[in-house]
């Protein structure tokens, strides 16, 4: 799901042979500006610094999205699906951060090491903005959207972790698919591309 930009990027990562020699996120940086906005946008349900993300048995889940300011991937999610009713709906039981993929900005991560923005997305291997990673209260690691594709699939995103639909179906595709379903035997009409 990569934009024009970063699959010519991809296509010239792959073939000038260059994995053993720079990180595809770094090559990405370096290789020029994608059409873009240029800033990291802003949400009122953002949580502000200092960014403690350690979790507790009384915390409501962690959605960590990393981003960059060159993302028209970025942009878009921001512009549709953070102003979907639904999606603004269910965010009410998550706590939001969002991260500079590059940044150097600390943090406490959910497991309560103390590092970078950028350290931790690294570590985490973040390869892609928008980048979503969702934790439980325990701090593990339980989704990740490695892009953003449309407000359907990141409303479902939310579904699946807020429900703990993961931990009876392991493939989000199956629970994309069933909760599709539902919706339409609800006569809830959706857009699967909006």
């Amino acid at each position: 799901y990569y934009s024009p930009h970063k699959f010519r990027a991809a296509l010239g990562y792959v073939s000038g042979k260059l994995e053993n020699q720079i990180r595809f996120p770094d090559y990405l940086k370096a290789s020029g500006a994608e059409p873009a906005s240029g800033i990291l946008h802003d949400q009122s349900f953002f949580m502000g610094m200092p960014y403690h993300l350690k979790r507790t048995p009384t915390s409501k889940p962690l959605m960590v999205l990393f981003e960059q300011k060159e993302c028209n991937s970025c942009d878009e999610m921001h512009a549709q699906a953070f102003k979907n009713t639904e999606f603004l709906g269910q965010l009410k039981q998550f706590d939001v951060v969002r991260l500079s993929l590059f940044g150097k900005t600390p943090i406490i991560t959910p497991d309560g090491k103390h590092m970078t923005e950028a350290e931790w997305g690294r570590a985490l291997k973040v390869a892609y903005t928008p980048g979503i990673v969702f934790f439980d209260a325990s701090g593990k690691e339980v989704f990740r959207a490695d892009a953003y594709l449309k407000t359907f699939h990141l409303n479902a995103s939310l579904d699946y972790v807020a429900s703990k639909g993961y931990l009876a179906q392991p493939s989000f595709q199956r629970f994309v698919e069933a909760r599709a379903d539902k919706l339409r035997k609800a006569g809830i009409a959706f857009d699967l591309w909006e």
